[in-house]
């Protein structure tokens, strides 16, 4: 195994990495597009409100109006929502039950309010929902009108949620949002790697041929399948990056765990070295049964190379 090797390889995981944030950025780009698109659709020919609760069944998610006479009523919110429950009636003193934000309220919060239609979808009116305005709107009229029995003559199945889009292009959206930040984390991480192994190339300049030559000698421990390169001065480790250590430069060994939820999922090495720096070196899925016997390895290894290293964690 020669030095370019590794550092050909390190070059291919590196580009397959920038092609994957490339695609990621590309599919957000569409994502966000089509969303654009599907939400700003024509919408359907709205329906009566009024006309939809006369034929006294659910017909729900459809693109409604009422048309709005009186000054809104608050009567129900959810605890920290912005959208709020509220009365209001037509110019027939028809009841209906709208679900609005302040912007809404607004429009429609006027002493002399000239009918104003107001467009949303219908939902169904869920039982606390129900209790709360019987309760409040006998209240309002100091009398009991409306009952359990009466409420679904008066009122109806569905309330008119006015904030609801007809089109929902939140799960584009979120796709959009979850691709941008998987398009971030990989060039983020391309351009970390890139900046250290130049970083890495740079400190033993004048020693890659002696390196180089290392490598080539038969008797090298390698696990070549995690990267890792141990020779008779230096340790190597090209996951993603190319990090070459002196064995005379590390002070301090110790295993790591990764955890998720308070589970283990993988074990490494953590390698602090004389400046103070820590590395991160064969990380290995929990599931592969070898990781404490190569972990016992290198260690073993690194103590054989330096019988300086303090071997546990450290402060």
């Amino acid at each position: 195994m020669k030095l370019n090797e590794i550092l050909n390889k390190i070059k291919k995981k590196r580009k397959i990495t920038l092609f994957v944030s490339i695609a990621f950025l590309v599919i957000s780009i569409v994502l966000v597009c089509l969303g654009y698109k599907y939400e700003n659709q024509a919408l359907p020919e709205p329906v009566s409100m009024n006309d939809l609760l006369a034929k006294d069944k659910l017909d729900l998610d459809k693109y409604a109006y009422v048309d709005a006479s009186t000054k809104p009523y608050l009567f129900a919110s959810y605890e920290d929502n912005l959208e709020k429950f509220y009365f209001v009636m037509d110019d027939n003193n028809l009841l209906y039950i709208l679900y609005m934000n302040s912007t809404s309220f607004n429009k429609l919060n006027k002493d002399n309010l000239e009918t104003t239609r107001v467009y949303g979808i219908t939902e169904e009116i869920p039982s606390d929902l129900k209790k709360i305005a019987i309760s409040s709107y006998n209240e309002l009229m100091k009398e009991e009108y409306l009952t359990d029995t009466n409420f679904k003559d008066y009122v109806g199945l569905m309330y008119l949620n006015v904030e609801r889009s007809y089109y929902d292009a939140s799960l584009y959206y979120i796709g959009f949002i979850f691709c941008l930040m998987m398009f971030l984390i990989l060039i983020i991480a391309y351009f970390i790697n890139l900046f250290k192994t130049k970083n890495n190339l740079k400190k033993y300049g004048s020693l890659l041929d002696n390196i180089s030559n290392e490598l080539s000698v038969s008797n090298n421990t390698m696990y070549e399948k995690y990267n890792l390169y141990l020779t008779n001065n230096y340790l190597i480790d090209a996951n993603g990056r190319l990090l070459i250590i002196d064995y005379k430069e590390i002070e301090n060994v110790y295993k790591y765990e990764y955890r998720y939820n308070g589970i283990t999922t993988s074990k490494s090495l953590k390698i602090k070295t004389n400046n103070k720096k820590t590395y991160d070196i064969l990380s290995i899925s929990l599931k592969n049964k070898e990781a404490e016997k190569i972990h016992d390895e290198v260690i073993k290894f690194l103590q054989e190379k330096n019988n300086n290293i303090v071997i546990g964690y450290k402060k």
